[in-house]
């Protein structure tokens, strides 16, 4: 399988910090003062290159950026959010390498505009991709789980909004396309049905949480212009080559939006969303696709969503390639 991995980064400002969080450096103190170590959240845009070991306890703490914020995750793991607004799409990534080392990337997207997308190469001639740092194996499944709670909020039934996180789960398995590219991507998903407890996801604050072993998809109430957000965890693997491994991914919808299923006349006046595409596009962040750069908006991981608008069910040349990229023909 040919892995092609391409560092956090895009035309869009990038923050990347390093904190040397277990391992005491060589010659400091082992009696720091506290007063180094911030108190609460740790603020990306603002971290220490290093903390010396015992002055913070940096596993299982926060790090937000502007909008997103995830807790550290232990040694050899690493979480990755992503939050879709209507301003366009934060990136926070967050790894911590076997030593201790904490590692964190973000970036920021803005929306891309109606006269963008006019310009923009067509989707199915754009090659355009952004591949993150992880991925599943090739032949790989991603197995998860639907919370309904908050469904009645959303504008659509519990059945329509299933169907439409089944059906973009899917569009990503089948590297769904109106292009006329053949084959299929090497990787899997199985839905598990319903549950009744919720997403690691703090909605409100757009915060990844802890781990644990369930990849479940839901609802929430998120702050005003986001419309989703993904939070997905993964492991470092040395074989069959050294990579990170996703072990689960969550999602969330913001139940305070209107939604859509395409079907019939777009609701609320023409101000909703299609759940379909949306989860179509925060699929493929968890099955390791990145944004692409600006100027290639008309692909279904350009950093926008539109109102009322169908297209982001349907992968153009770009969306469709890194999937093939990553995981091969199935």
């Amino acid at each position: 399988m040919k892995i092609n991995v391409r560092p956090l980064v895009s035309a869009a400002a990038a923050t990347v910090v390093s904190i040397a969080a277990i391992v005491a450096l060589p010659g400091a103190s082992q009696a720091q003062p506290r007063a180094a170590c911030p108190s609460g959240e740790l603020q990306a845009s603002s971290l220490p290159k290093r903390i010396v070991a015992g002055a913070c306890a940096v596993p299982g703490r926060t790090i937000r950026g502007a909008k997103v914020a995830a807790v550290i995750p232990r040694p050899g793991h690493g979480v990755t959010a992503n939050v879709l607004s209507l301003e366009g799409e934060e990136t926070l990534a967050i790894d911590t390498a076997l030593d201790g080392t904490v590692t964190v990337a973000t970036t920021t997207e803005p929306v891309g505009t109606h006269a963008a997308v006019q310009d923009a190469l067509p989707a199915c001639a754009d090659d355009a991709n952004t591949l993150l740092n992880y991925d599943y194996f090739s032949g790989g499944n991603f197995y998860w789980y639907y919370a309904p709670a908050g469904v009645q909020r959303s504008g659509l039934s519990d059945p329509d909004a299933e169907a439409a996180l089944i059906n973009g789960t899917r569009h990503i398995t089948v590297g769904n396309n109106d292009c006329g590219f053949g084959g299929q991507p090497n990787v899997n998903h199985t839905y598990g049905g319903q549950v009744g407890v919720g997403p690691n996801i703090n909605a409100p604050e757009n915060k990844c949480t802890a781990e644990d072993a369930w990849s479940i998809t839901g609802w929430g109430n998120a702050t005003s212009d986001v419309l989703a957000s993904t939070c997905t965890w993964s492991v470092f693997r040395e074989e069959p080559f050294p990579h990170r491994v996703v072990t689960t991914s969550d999602m969330v919808a913001n139940y305070n939006f209107v939604w859509w299923n395409g079907s019939g006349s777009c609701p609320n006046n023409g101000d909703a969303y299609d759940l379909e595409g949306v989860t179509t596009h925060e699929r493929g962040h968890t099955f390791g696709l990145g944004h692409p750069s600006e100027g290639h908006e008309n692909l279904t991981m350009a950093p926008r969503a539109f109102r009322c608008d169908t297209r982001m069910r349907t992968l153009g040349l770009g969306d469709f390639n890194g999937l093939i990229t990553l995981y091969g023909y199935r």
